[in-house]
C-alpha cells in the first residue's frame, strides 16, 4: 500500500482543517510573500531573463492560493466544530471577491478596492 504525502490528503479531503489554515495557507502565504518580497529584486537585476523570472512570483501566489482554497474546501468540516470549517470557507470566498475586486480595479487604472493594512509614506 503506497502512503500518500500531507498535500496528497488535503487536496482529497483528508486533511485536517487547522493543518491546511494554519500550514498551507497562514504559514505557506508567509513564506511566499516573504521569499518573493526578498528574491524579486534580485533576480531582477539579471539582465534579459531577469524580467521573467521577477514575474514568476506573480504568478505562483495566485495558483497556490487556488490550491489551497481548493484543499481548504474539500477539507473544511474535517474538524471538531463545524463552524470552523463555515469561517474558513467564508474567508477564503471574501478574500477572491477581494481579488477579483483588485484586479478589475487595477485593468480600469482605480485605485485598489482592498488596500493593504499598513500604508507606506
Amino acid at each position: 500500500m503506497k502512503r500518500s504525502n500531507a498535500f496528497q490528503r488535503a487536496w482529497r479531503g483528508q486533511e485536517r482543517l487547522w493543518k491546511i489554515y494554519w500550514g498551507y495557507l497562514f504559514l505557506g502565504s508567509a513564506i511566499l510573500m516573504i521569499g518573493s518580497t526578498i528574491v524579486v529584486p534580485f533576480v531582477a537585476t539579471i539582465p534579459f531573463l531577469g524580467r521573467i523570472l521577477a514575474t514568476t512570483p506573480v504568478l505562483a501566489i495566485p495558483v497556490y492560493w487556488a490550491l489551497v482554497t481548493v484543499c481548504m474546501w474539500r477539507c473544511a468540516f474535517n474538524c471538531g466544530w463545524r463552524g470552523w470549517g463555515i469561517i474558513a470557507v467564508g474567508q477564503m470566498f471574501l478574500a477572491w471577491i477581494g481579488i477579483l475586486l483588485n484586479v478589475i480595479a487595477a485593468l480600469l487604472h482605480l485605485p485598489p478596492v482592498v488596500a493593504p493594512p499598513i500604508e507606506t509614506p
